[in-house]
């Protein structure tokens, strides 16, 4: 049950990324809007190695978790949208 609500907030974070993209960043070249997106998905790695790191701090790891899914949604728009 917790693995299902943790997908459920990833794709729900994701499909908010993408709709804001999709109002703010519509006539951007889509070499910046990867960049963003990779730069987005190392800070949420770096965030739950950060988690890991420091002894199951449970909300640095979801926020990590979230920056990831954010960063592959935005890494997808910027390809699709090539």
């Amino acid at each position: 049950m917790g693995n299902f609500i943790i997908i459920l907030i990833v794709l729900i974070i994701a499909l908010l990324a993408v709709g804001i993209l999709n109002k703010f960043a519509k006539y951007k070249p889509s070499n910046l809007i990867m960049l963003l997106g990779i730069e987005t998905t190392l800070v949420g790695v770096a965030l739950i190695l950060l988690s890991d790191s420091m002894g199951s701090e449970f909300i640095v790891s979801i926020l990590g978790l979230i920056l990831v899914g954010v960063g592959f949604a935005v890494n997808i728009y910027g390809f699709i949208n090539e």
